[in-house]
């Protein structure tokens, strides 16, 4: 997929559906459980994180010089072209027609002037998630480029968490600063046969390093992931190269515990290097570094929480593993993000509708009890005020999904008494954003959703949603 050149705004972006990457390896949905460090007992309710959702960053009464350099250190003063936009700005409650880019269009900047429509629900938010219904079509990879653009720029995002775990994404994070190639194609080392390994992976993150380019001099925009460890090559890598560091002598052995081919051994060996890790915090990063150590951390529960998801996923359990290892690993990995936000910056994550959506069980854990998807969570939290959920959902066309023999491409279509099809007969356009609380069909009502196995009532779990009436399959490598 060629994305659209922006030559105009003196750049151009792209990328894909990882962010948020939901379901790119065996089966797609939500799910995740506690692990060390994590409280069992946390409720949807609880602080997530020592940074306050209200705060604001500090506005200065000092009037910035107007010298045509110290201008062009800061980048483009209109980087998204809002001042040239002619017609007023659209309402999410009427909704409005997004002339998505083709790989032949250019007009982008179209689109960011029908994007205006989400600034009133967006003023005062931290917490976005553009989410996708399918990880195997095209025109999410560019919705939500188009919406990370927008919101970097509009709304001050400066870190964009896609559904992949942190190791892998390190590599793209180096990219968006340095446009290094050997790490746009080291991230994508674990992910083959997998519905990330696309061609339009690789453009999301290059069109993400072009919103950084555009950015003033001195700001950053920072990629991670937030996924447990379903694919461990990477994480295992990025451990062992830690204890090399420190305790060299220690690398061999688990080198051959992590890498065994029981996964509930090598479950059981990566919490035993969780707990070695945090009892031995001070020396390590003494040998170290504080970034360090915590990386290491990191990349340690989301190895136990992906080895213990897929020994359930093996065992026919995918709901459970989903519930009692995925989704709460997911969970930790986003509050850690949010404990670090900066002041007046927000967060972007890119995933599946529903692990985005704000009233959703993850499944019900090994245990019992309730394990609330990722957005559900954050909903009923303290940043609950400020999160704001963009989903997508798509009428017809083609996907690339899992087959027997691989990857795939197939053709689906929703059913006819789905919410697809009825706002596909509310509009003329071919692609329409629209908020639930528009009038335009009852978003208040349950409809069929294509690929959901329970009606669904909008409002209760987005803000906004895209339309989109044909869709083209992702691209394998």
């Amino acid at each position: 997929m060629k994305m659209p050149d922006r030559s105009r705004f003196a750049c151009c972006i792209g990328v894909g559906c990882l962010i948020v990457l939901t379901g790119w390896v065996a089966g797609c949905g939500s799910g995740s459980g506690p692990v060390s460090g994590v409280d069992a007992a946390t409720t949807p309710g609880d602080d997530i994180g020592p940074t306050d959702p209200n705060d604001a960053a500090p506005e200065s009464d000092d009037a910035p010089a107007t010298d045509t350099a110290a201008e062009a250190d800061a980048g483009p003063i209109d980087p998204l072209g809002l001042a040239d936009c002619v017609a007023p700005a659209p309402s999410l409650i009427e909704g409005t027609e997004l002339l998505l880019p083709s790989a032949v269009s250019s007009d982008e900047h179209a689109v960011m002037c029908a994007l205006r429509a989400i600034d009133t629900e967006a003023t005062g938010k931290a917490v976005f998630c553009s989410a996708e219904n399918d990880h195997g079509v095209r025109e999410s990879f560019i919705i939500h480029a188009l919406i990370a653009r927008y919101l970097v720029h509009q709304h001050g995002v400066r870190t964009i968490l896609v559904e992949a775990p942190a190791a892998n994404i390190e590599p793209w994070d180096r990219y968006l600063a340095t446009g290094d190639p050997d790490d746009l194609d080291l991230g994508l080392s674990d992910f083959g046969g997998t519905l990330l390994d696309i061609e339009e992976a690789l453009q999301l993150v290059q069109e993400l390093r072009a919103i950084r380019e555009e950015l003033p001099a001195g700001d950053s925009l920072r990629l991670s992931g937030f996924d447990v460890s379903i694919q461990t090559g990477m994480t295992i890598d990025a451990l062992l190269g830690y204890l090399a560091v420190v305790e060299p002598t220690e690398v061999a052995t688990w080198d051959s515990a992590l890498k065994s081919s029981n996964s509930q051994s090598a479950a059981q060996s990566a919490a035993q290097l969780l707990d070695q890790l945090r009892s031995r915090r001070d020396a390590y990063v003494a040998a170290s570094d504080e970034p360090a150590w915590l990386r290491a951390e990191t990349n340690a529960a989301n190895l136990s929480d992906g080895l213990n998801f897929l020994t359930l996923l093996f065992a026919g359990k995918f709901l459970t593993g989903n519930a009692t290892y995925r989704e709460p690993g997911m969970i930790r990995n986003v509050e850690s993000e949010l404990a670090r936000l900066e002041p007046g910056t927000g967060l972007l994550v890119i995933s599946h509708n529903w692990h985005c959506a704000r009233s959703v069980s993850a499944g019900i854990p090994e245990g019992g009890g309730f394990s609330p998807a990722l957005g559900t969570y954050l909903a009923a939290s303290a940043w609950g005020s400020r999160y704001l959920v963009i989903g997508q959902i798509y009428e017809a066309g083609e996907h690339l999904g899992k087959t027997t023999f691989g990857l795939g491409t197939s053709s689906f279509e929703a059913p006819a008494d789905s919410l697809e099809v009825a706002l596909g007969q509310a509009t003329t356009a071919d692609a329409l954003l629209v908020g639930t609380d528009s009038a335009i069909v009852s978003f208040a009502s349950a409809w069929p959703l294509y690929g959901h196995p329970t009606p669904v009532v909008p409002r209760e779990q987005f803000d906004a949603l895209v339309y989109v009436r044909q869709v083209a399959a992702t691209t394998p490598r």
